[in-house]
């Protein structure tokens, strides 16, 4: 027989399983307990980058997880990572934020490399979020602190960096306005290292003409009456030239007001300064060139008469010689003339830009042409050498003109000053590469000390208001454009030569005489001349009776549309500025109305300048330099009759 008893012990199990759980609790608890102190310890205790300690934390978190054995975790900062060990990133995660003054800067992540059950929050616990948040914080705080710590030594390197690298010259001085400190902006700007300024005021490096200025507004600003001030200034560059600088300078106080030191940021215009000079001059030649262009016409119009009829008088056989022979004078000087209003028109007028194959020597002695009278009227000799069996090389001919005019007018002066033989020499000559252009030039030797800086922007010799420093300088820069090369040298102590060199293009020149088929006018030619000179209208028909041509006579462009609705013109000549209807509108008419008349349209004018240029491109039509003489006209007439078959070809 059995016997059983029954005890029932569920309220003991209950309690048993109750006391397991806190005893796991406990351990957990332990375990975030010890995983925040060893956290503690790691960041009071630093000795290391924050690197280190990143590091050193995320590995400290695996274990303080309930799954030590799944769990693995990262801390992001910006764009870094800091891992610990057997990472592997999967979507069970529990992420907090580092957040600093409300940025977030990273985080701290937990993950688990396997799924496990649900918990409070997906499989963790709510401890393990309240911990993670905890980690995350403290982590910001020891992070801020670190920032805090470096603030005062980041913010010294950056101003150190700020002053010494900064793209601007800047420098402090003294009271004795000495410098104290100069960054290397400023040290290569004017040439003198900070230990050679140490030793110097800004009196020492500043051109005497602005020196005054300079310290006016410097005691100002000592006295208090300005805060800061601002000035142009110039330097002396430790080689000798001009640095022009815009100078910003104020004054470093105590908390009592009182000045520590000045401080100057220069910046360096130089450059900037050149540029305005250029634009300076390019706007005087422009002005010039405008009032020149406007005379041209005046000057042009009687020129043409004079000229006109001084030769139809000389054809005349029933003079007597002493007559023709003044008359020959008057034609001569009135040529002469004509060549030099011809010449001052090109120096002023604008040019279309673009480099060409040229012959030098047309250039050179088109500026000797120009200047020949002005040297033989000082008693200096105009020598030429030019070889002609030049290459070409590939220039802006007006460019080259304007080098070539810095050099001869500064030989001129200087050759005006001594005293005994006075001449100037250009020669030419050329190798397999380069073709030379030499000036040589009687005057006195350029001392030493100057002739490695006259191409220097704004060095000159010259008394104030005489130069502006740029003629070199410009005419460096525009042979260094070229592929070339220009330099300055003493002839012993007997003058000055200046060398120019200019890469060759493959095509060379030859002096050939030229032979040009002599063309006449056929008989029955209609000529339409368009002119509001009463004068030059009257030579022309008085010129042209002698001919077998027929030619009408119109005072403006409307007098002349109502002359060509009525008859068919061969050729029609018309000058551009008239009042009414100018010439330019002309031709536009005709283009409109009878475009087959555009390509014997000329157009006669005293300066054939960029406008004109693109008005005879664009309309296929001719032009013709004022003053012009009969055998000019006829000349372009019967070029026309040849090539557009007009007229009776039977003379």
């Amino acid at each position: 027989m059995y016997v059983h008893y029954f005890l029932d012990i569920s309220d003991c199990k209950k309690m048993e399983d109750a006391l397991l759980q806190k005893t796991h609790d406990f351990r957990e608890r332990v375990k975030e307990l010890n995983c925040l102190y060893s956290i503690s310890k790691v960041i009071e205790h630093q000795v290391t980058s924050m690197e280190d300690i990143f590091q050193e934390v995320v590995n400290i978190i695996p274990p303080s997880w309930q799954y030590p054995e799944i769990t693995c975790a990262r801390i992001r900062i910006g764009n870094k990572d800091y891992t610990s060990e057997s990472f592997c990133e999967t979507p069970f995660r529990q992420v907090s934020n580092i957040v600093i003054q409300r940025k977030k800067i990273g985080e701290v992540a937990v993950f688990y490399r396997e799924e496990m059950p649900e918990m409070d929050e997906g499989p963790f616990l709510i401890e393990e979020r309240h911990l993670i948040n905890e980690i995350a914080t403290r982590l910001a705080n020891a992070t801020e602190q670190n920032i805090a710590k470096d603030a005062p030594l980041e913010s010294e390197e950056r101003f150190r960096n700020s002053f010494y690298y900064a793209a601007i010259g800047i420098c402090l001085l003294g009271h004795n306005k000495r410098y104290l400190k100069a960054n290397s902006t400023f040290c290569v700007m004017v040439g003198y290292s900070e230990a050679e300024l140490a030793s110097k005021t800004f009196n020492d490096i500043t051109y005497p003409d602005d020196i005054d200025a300079n310290i006016e507004q410097s005691n100002k600003l000592r006295k208090g009456e300005i805060d800061s001030f601002q000035m142009e200034k110039r330097y002396i560059h430790k080689q000798g030239h001009i640095i022009w600088a815009n100078v910003s300078v104020s004054a470093v106080r105590d908390a009592n007001g009182n000045i520590i030191h000045y401080i100057s940021h220069v910046e360096d215009i130089t450059e900037k300064k050149s540029l305005q000079q250029q634009l300076m001059q390019s706007e005087k030649l422009s002005t010039i060139g405008t009032f020149i262009s406007g005379i041209a016409h005046e000057l042009n119009n009687p020129l043409t008469v004079i000229l006109g009829y001084s030769e139809s008088l000389m054809d005349n056989e029933n003079l007597p010689q002493k007559v023709k022979d003044d008359l020959e004078i008057i034609s001569k000087q009135s040529k002469r003339t004509a060549k030099i209003v011809h010449e001052l028109l090109k120096f002023s007028r604008t040019h279309k830009a673009g480099k060409v194959n040229l012959d030098v020597n047309n250039t050179v002695e088109s500026i000797l042409d120009f200047y020949s009278h002005t040297f033989t009227s000082d008693n200096i000799e105009l020598k030429r050498d030019l070889s002609f069996d030049l290459p070409k090389v590939f220039a802006d001919s007006n460019q080259l003109q304007q080098v070539f005019t810095n050099i001869i007018v500064n030989a001129y002066h200087e050759i005006k000053k001594v005293d005994g033989q006075k001449a100037l020499t250009v020669k030419t000559m050329a190798t397999d590469e380069l073709v030379y252009i030499r000036f040589e030039n009687s005057g006195s030797p350029i001392p030493d000390e100057v002739i490695n800086k006259i191409f220097d922007p704004f060095f000159t010799t010259k008394e104030v208001g005489e130069g502006t420093g740029l003629g070199l300088y410009l005419s460096y820069g525009i042979i260094k454009d070229h592929g070339g090369d220009i330099m300055a040298e003493n002839i012993g102590n007997s003058g000055v030569r200046f060398t120019i060199s200019l890469p060759v293009t493959e095509e060379k020149v030859t002096k050939e005489v030229e032979t040009k088929t002599k063309l006449t006018v056929p008989k029955g030619i209609r000529l339409l001349f368009v002119e509001d000179e009463k004068t030059i209208r009257k030579y022309i028909s008085k010129a042209f009776s002698k001919e077998d041509i027929s030619v009408h006579l119109a005072k403006d462009g409307k007098e002349a549309i109502e002359l060509i609705e009525k008859t068919e013109y061969d050729v029609i000549f018309s000058d551009i500025k008239m009042p009414v209807m100018n010439g330019f509108e002309l031709g536009e008419w005709l283009h409109k109305h009878k475009p087959h008349d555009m390509e014997r349209f000329v157009l006669a004018t005293g300066i054939v300048d960029v406008e004109v240029e693109e008005y005879c491109h664009k309309y296929n039509c001719r032009s013709l330099m004022k003053p012009y003489s009969i055998e000019e006209i006829l000349e372009t007439v019967a070029e026309l009759a040849d090539k557009y078959n007009l007229g009776n070809k039977e003379v």
